[in-house]
């Protein structure tokens, strides 16, 4: 991929401890294609935890320190609440369809 590329990555299941390990191995080989953008695709993801939002930070400042963009699609109502009430929708785009 060349920096212009936009990546697509849907975990497709809950973002917990449980599964911090496999999101993160997950993310980091799709992003080892240099991927100029990433959009996180929130589909069948039906809880999150603070680790889940720990993995999401982390990816936004590590794209945005190589000048690069994360984009949250399809989040359900209560996870636009949560990135709502944690501002993190004024640093990372998220679409609100769902």
């Amino acid at each position: 991929m060349d920096d212009m590329s936009t990546a697509h990555y849907s975990p497709g299941r809950s973002m917990t401890a449980n599964h911090e390990e496999e999101i993160r191995r997950e993310l980091s080989a799709l992003l080892a294609q240099g991927p100029g953008k990433l959009v996180l695709d929130m589909t069948g993801v039906s809880s999150i935890d603070s680790t889940g939002l720990s993995v999401i930070i982390g990816l936004h400042l590590d794209l945005e320190a190589s000048g690069k963009e994360l984009f949250i699609v399809n989040a359900d109502r209560d996870m636009q609440h949560l990135f709502s009430s944690m501002r993190l929708d004024t640093r990372i785009k998220i679409n609100e369809s769902r």
